[in-house]
């Protein structure tokens, strides 16, 4: 039967799931999923072997507005947009062999959610609410994609991004308008999330992604384009600061290889993407800066052919660049770029990858 397999989730937020299971299963297809905030929408390709993307529909957020960031749940069937200016979730179904999205209904969050994240079990799912200071969570069903209400918690101020440990137990949250990342502990019954511990960041940190094999955090500092990075205590939540790492002018995203060799940071304000290799520890060294559509904000990578697809949110743009193997001086080649078809500003993207297995 097919399977749909989250590669943003693996490659942003774990970074352990590049295996080759996922890379070298026969007849995989993947699948880019971009938000459009412009037009309150979701547009679907195919990203095909040589990198080309290949549109395929445009799917309403059912009235949610400004989309930002998209997730599933742990099985690719169900999408979930946080929608900044109508304070909502969209709930979407996901067609594992045409990748296409059917609208379920909307859920309500507190005030411009941003980019929302799964647990790694896949029963819940929370997304930061950037004009309220506060993360909402909710459990997941998993035969209908339903969402419950767990509960909001205050976080530090104007929160923007979501990463959460290997162990399930520990969320993190980039808090854009404090210069910190908060550390909320995981109820493992309930899901709901305890008071913020704040670790100093660089300025206004926007998306971050958690490598849950080295247990290491990463943080995007829009403010002074810089990468901040954390190493974890395992399974402690406690962070300690193991480097800051320049980056280019309003880094904002931020996306890790299947393999771990590379992290990837856009530059929104100098439309630039920096790529990095991954010392041992987890540190970072620049490699090279390389272009990238205007206004860049959050990439997708996909682990099965390895390539990164970034956003362009100022001219409407799409790229999508294949990962070098490692070591390499130049990580990342362009191998397709142009408009992103029908709808306009993209924000975010996730990238799926369907195989069979019999």
């Amino acid at each position: 039967m097919p399977l749909l397999v989250i590669a943003f989730l693996c490659a942003v937020l774990s970074a352990s799931c590049g295996s080759p299971l996922l890379s070298d299963a026969p007849g995989s297809r993947a699948f880019v999923y971009v938000t459009k905030q412009g037009t309150n929408d979701v547009s679907v390709y195919t990203l095909n072997n040589d990198g080309s993307l290949s549109f395929l529909s445009l799917t309403s957020t059912g009235g949610g507005l400004a989309p930002q960031g998209i997730a599933t749940d742990a099985l690719g069937r169900f999408a979930y947009v946080a929608n900044r200016d109508s304070n909502s979730l969209s709930a979407f179904s996901i067609a594992a062999s045409t990748g296409a999205l059917t609208y379920l209904g909307g859920y309500p969050t507190d005030a411009q959610p941003q980019l929302p994240v799964v647990d790694p079990s896949g029963r819940r799912i929370y997304v930061a609410n950037k004009g309220a200071s506060t993360v909402t969570a909710y459990s997941i069903n998993s035969s209908t994609g339903a969402l419950t209400l767990i509960g909001a918690r205050a976080t530090g101020n104007a929160p923007i991004g979501m990463a959460i440990d290997a162990s399930g137990s520990f969320a993190f949250v980039a808090g854009s308008g404090a210069n910190t990342i908060s550390v909320h502990a995981i109820d493992s019954t309930t899901g709901a999330l305890g008071a913020a511990q704040a670790y100093a960041a660089g300025s206004a940190p926007a998306q971050l992604a958690f490598d849950t094999v080295g247990s290491v955090l990463y943080a995007a500092n829009s403010g002074d384009g810089t990468v901040s990075v954390f190493s974890e205590a395992a399974g402690t939540g406690v962070l300690a600061l193991l480097q800051t790492a320049a980056a280019g002018a309003g880094a904002t995203g931020v996306a890790m290889a299947p393999d771990r060799s590379y992290v990837f940071v856009t530059n929104k304000t100098d439309s630039t993407v920096s790529s990095y290799t991954v010392a041992g520890n987890g540190a970072l060294t620049l490699q090279s800066t390389i272009a990238a559509p205007v206004t860049p904000l959050y990439p997708g990578v996909d682990s099965g052919s390895a390539f990164l697809v970034v956003p362009g949110n100022g001219d409407h743009g799409l790229a999508s660049y294949k990962i070098a193997p490692p070591p390499a001086s130049a990580p990342l080649a362009r191998s397709a770029t142009g408009t992103a078809g029908p709808g306009t500003n993209p924000v975010a993207v996730l990238v799926a990858r369907t195989f069979s297995t019999y």
